[in-house]
């Protein structure tokens, strides 16, 4: 059942951040004029950054059992005088990590892999890329690839700095 839950989730934040992405593509392409790889790379670079608030707000505040992800990062040094950070705590009862864990999953699988996952498109910029090396337009291929490269991780960068700040403080 929570596989299903999980599937479910998955689809359901997709949809919507399917249809936020277009939205977002056609206001910036379509009424504000940019050229559509522009629109992409700016859905792309948001996307980036959202991921890295969320990945930190969810990770900060649902994981309980100390094996959070956020302690692999390099980092991570910075975070370990906060109460927050991800030790483990004996005090939740184990129904409590349960549903903790399942929020975390659920939460994860909406947002995270859901919606922007939906929201972002590489196959899109894989796509928009080709055409501006088809048109001939080098150049704008170039800014095209590197741009959203280094925006992205950029972005996910100060996401991941915003979503720490986020974070309550118990």
């Amino acid at each position: 059942m929570e596989k299903f839950m999980i599937v479910l989730c998955v689809g359901c934040g997709g949809g919507l951040g399917a249809a936020f992405r277009h939205l977002i593509v056609e206001l910036v392409h379509g009424f504000v004029g940019w050229p559509s790889f522009v629109a992409v790379m700016i859905v792309n670079v948001l996307g980036s950054f959202l991921i890295g608030v969320v990945f930190v707000s969810i990770e900060g505040t649902l994981q309980r059992n100390g094996k959070s992800r956020l302690c692999q990062v390099p980092f991570s040094r910075r975070f370990e005088d906060r109460t927050w950070w991800p030790d483990g705590d004996p005090t939740i009862p184990p129904v409590e990590q349960f549903q903790f864990d399942l929020h975390q999953k659920l939460l994860t699988a909406f947002v995270i892999t859901g919606f922007l996952g939906g929201t972002t498109t590489f196959s899109l910029f894989s796509l928009l890329s080709l055409n501006l090396i088809q048109a001939g337009t080098w150049w704008w291929a170039l800014v095209n690839g590197f741009g959203t490269l280094l925006l992205g991780l950029a972005a996910v960068i100060g996401g991941f700095h915003v979503g720490e700040k986020l974070v309550p403080r118990h």
